[in-house]
């Protein structure tokens, strides 16, 4: 055996010989058709976009959970990434993390496998490989598989999902998928397959996406703010009591609706999403149930609030300039019963290859105070001072912030944990702080004021 420990694993993974993005299926083909991992006797479901993969995939695990058809306990494997704490976040079986040892064998065999055929993975292509193995070792009824980046030449996409869904479709990794929503949209549409079901819960998919799907003679869902009419599905929400309604479909154009639920704390998109999907894999789940489960569901480290020395934290992995817009919806909404607009404290750090410029632009009407502190032992990150220079350049005027102070001050911090103890001590305590850019910070965070008393 390479390695004994999972830690051992991935520090050799992630060593620089190791290419970190090497679009293309073939490699990962042979060695998933040699170990014959990439068929499932399981309803497989894929799920693809720039935002909301994460949250859909969470509310569609909580009602195919529920007892429904024969199945009184239905048995679910996961597979998503990034993870937000530790590795084993990526792959879950029957709702708990795989189990380190587990994940050892399964890379054992992997690179066993690659070095036979002489074959060279990236980290992203040799995890999920490890995920496929994992899970064809198991008796499951369901497997809910996250696309990482694009779709079309994306390692999941050695599957062929029963069902594919596609998510909002924004502006991410231009460098590998293009510069636009109609290229991005192209890729991602690579997950459909010809004569098979999808889900499209963008709200103005682009004409490429529908191209494609006109080309393969998908049979298509679509999410829809208009009235409800067969393969469009749709939510609404009660402007007074917040209450939600779902409605969709399934492929006899019969209706499905279930009225006066609960508010949700994971997007209405998603819910809706996973509604139409459980009608379409004859999973429905009753009122009652859904009702229970729509209120507590929540996603680690997604417009998640805590409480810690007297101050509100809400932390958000939104890493683009599409789920920092989501992101401020929320913060607006959780704002709204106040008599002036919230002033937040924002902890903010990213990527080089994201678009900061853009998203404190979009950020920075809501903030008082902006802290940047450094990554630790992450060479991707951007430079702090590099963002503390974007946000001088942004128009701050009184005219543009008519309702706050004109001229946000600016703090860089060695560290995040540095930065939230500044935010806490030094400012005030009406003061809610927001943490954001990417998984890395809220990371940091989490594991910070898990340690906090």
């Amino acid at each position: 055996m390479r390695f004994n420990s999972l830690d051992e694993w991935l520090a050799w993974l992630e060593k620089p010989h190791i290419s970190s993005i090497n679009l293309g299926l073939d490699r990962v083909k042979k060695i998933s058709d040699h170990l014959k991992i990439n068929k499932f006797k399981s309803k497989v479901v894929t799920v693809a976009g720039t935002n909301g993969k994460g949250s859909t995939i969470r509310a569609l695990n909580a009602i195919l959970e529920l007892p429904h058809k024969k199945l009184k306990k239905p048995r679910i494997g996961i597979y998503t990434s990034p993870h937000l704490i530790n590795f084993n976040e990526r792959i879950i079986v029957n709702g708990k993390s795989i189990d380190e040892l587990d994940l050892v064998k399964a890379f054992e065999q992997i690179d066993q496998c690659r070095i036979k055929l002489d074959i060279s993975l990236t980290y992203f292509e040799f995890t999920t490989l490890a995920a496929f193995l994992i899970f064809s070792n198991c008796d499951l009824d369901y497997i809910l598989l996250e696309v990482g980046l694009g779709g079309k030449l994306d390692a999941v996409n050695i599957v062929d999902a029963d069902l594919a869904i596609i998510t909002s479709i924004g502006i991410d990794h231009q460098e590998w998928l293009g510069d636009s929503r109609e290229q991005i949209a192209y890729e991602k549409a690579g997950i459909l397959r010809e004569r098979k079901l999808c889900i499209i819960s963008d709200l103005d998919p682009p004409q490429s996406l529908k191209k494609e799907i006109k080309k393969l003679n998908c049979e298509a869902f679509f999410l829809t703010f208009s009235d409800l009419t067969p393969k469009n599905f749709k939510y609404e929400i009660d402007s007074d009591t917040e209450r939600l309604s779902l409605f969709g479909y399934d492929k006899n154009d019969k209706k499905y609706y279930l009225n006066d639920l609960p508010s949700s704390k994971l997007s209405v998109e998603s819910w809706s999403a996973a509604f139409q999907a459980s009608i379409l894999l004859d999973a429905i789940p009753s009122y009652s149930n859904l009702s229970k489960i729509i209120t507590k569901l929540t996603l680690k480290g997604r417009q998640q609030h805590l409480y810690k020395n007297k101050r509100e934290i809400i932390l958000d992995v939104a890493h683009n300039p599409q789920s920092v817009e989501y992101l401020i919806k929320h913060l607006n909404a959780s704002s709204r019963n106040e008599s002036n607009i919230s002033k937040f404290v924002a902890i903010f750090a990213c990527m080089k290859d994201k678009d900061f410029k853009q998203m404190i632009y979009l950020m920075n009407p809501l903030i008082k105070k902006w802290y940047f502190p450094i990554l630790q032992n992450n060479p991707r990150a951007i430079c702090p001072q590099k963002l503390e220079d974007s946000q001088r350049e942004i128009d701050i005027s009184p005219i543009n912030r008519p309702t706050l102070e004109p001229i946000s001050n600016i703090e860089i911090s060695k560290s995040v944990k540095d930065s939230l103890i500044n935010a806490i001590h030094k400012g005030s305590q009406n003061d809610r702080i927001v943490v954001f850019g990417s998984f890395y910070i809220v990371a940091e965070a989490i594991l910070f004021l898990e340690d906090l008393s």
